[in-house]
């Protein structure tokens, strides 16, 4: 997008330096002769820095920013459009491209699904079991996700960490060990690392797993200090009509995991990220986390898309904020959930001197 706008309307590519222009370095407090080379692409314009190995994210961030600034085009007319594009070249050093991105979804049963009887708390509207039914579809090509993956030519690559298996009730004990929990964010590091070794240079993120929007709300509640009531909403559904029965439902479960560590009410003492995964779950979760470590790790582009994805891109931001350079946040989810979870990414990410990434669109 930006090299297309420099070609064509603003001016020369920013990443190409000119070679019939060679400046001298401005000495010391002329500050016009700094302008003009700046002006001309050389030196500390836009190729310069994106050449600069010692240039943060944000100074190149910064430049691109300035750079689309001053294009013939009324200012910020190409809204969340232009923030990807200097987000995407800081990140690459380069014209912003992506050529072969691809989607992981990753799956996991919650044993606060399972039914009472089971020991469960049947927290959503569907059985524990669609989850392995979803997991079917998606591996014979004939769910939603795989559809659309291939009308969009995106590779899509589908990580079981836990259908079958499952964890536990997360309102009565721990779902998960922390050795579990591990095992889940080191699964997804290593898809991630052998996805970037094939030469994919985007990486979408998904999940499946039936009672995954009540477990996202209640992590959205632990690390945010908001009640229950704010964070949760109806997850999947049978109809479209809101039914406020299911919504009083999972309030409630979330208020009893919570119970269970009044120390950590309001946020007032902060979670350790794999300690909130093992206390609460899911794995696909914690995949998801691992997803986006080792994706900020290697600079990889991250399409933050729904609740879930979301919450699990909060969750790992707050262990570690940097990561937020690499979030680009996509749709807006009907879960209210998301808003409180995005506002509260923004913030880590500006209290990192990071530009925050722009709110997700409407869907």
């Amino acid at each position: 997008t930006v090299g297309l706008w420099s070609r064509f309307v603003g001016k020369p590519d920013v990443f190409k330096r000119e070679e019939t222009k060679t400046k001298a370095p401005s000495p010391p407090g002329d500050e016009t002769q700094g302008e003009a080379q700046e002006e001309g692409g050389t030196g500390g314009g836009c190729g310069g820095i994106m050449l600069d190995p010692q240039a943060s994210f944000s100074d190149k961030y910064d430049q691109l920013m300035k750079h689309i600034d001053g294009l013939c085009k009324p200012m910020g007319a190409l809204g969340t459009l232009e923030d990807w594009a200097a987000r995407l070249g800081a990140l690459q050093g380069k014209v912003p491209a992506v050529s072969n991105p691809v989607c992981i979804v990753f799956a996991g049963d919650h044993g606060v699904a399972r039914a009472i009887e089971d020991g469960g708390e049947a927290c959503s509207s569907f059985p524990q079991a669609i989850t392995k039914k979803i997991l079917m579809s998606l591996h014979e090509g004939w769910a939603g996700a795989c559809v659309l993956a291939e009308a969009n030519n995106v590779k899509l690559r589908v990580v079981d960490v836990g259908v079958g298996t499952g964890t536990r009730n997360c309102a009565v004990e721990a779902a998960m060990s922390l050795g579990e929990v591990e095992a889940a964010i080191a699964a997804a590091e290593d898809a991630v690392v052998e996805l970037a070794e094939a030469g994919h240079d985007a990486i979408v993120l998904g999940e499946i797993g039936i009672g995954n929007t009540t477990v996202s709300s209640l992590l959205l509640c632990a690390l945010s200090g908001e009640s229950p009531e704010n964070c949760c909403d109806q997850g999947a559904t049978k109809t479209k009509v809101p039914d406020p029965q299911v919504v009083r439902k999972k309030v409630a479960i979330i208020k009893k995991a919570l119970a269970r560590f009044p120390e950590y009410a309001s946020s007032k003492v902060p979670w350790r990220t794999t300690t909130l995964l093992s206390q609460f779950g899911g794995a696909e979760i914690a995949a998801i986390v691992g997803a986006l470590f080792k994706c900020g790790e290697l600079g990889l582009p991250v399409l933050i898309d729904g609740f879930i994805v979301t919450v699990a891109a909060l969750a790992a931001a707050t262990s570690q904020p940097e990561l937020t350079r690499t979030f680009f946040l996509a749709t807006k989810s009907a879960e209210k959930g998301q808003e409180i979870a995005v506002g509260r990414i923004r913030a880590l990410s500006e209290e990192a001197g990071l530009p925050p990434p722009p709110p997700p669109a409407p869907g």
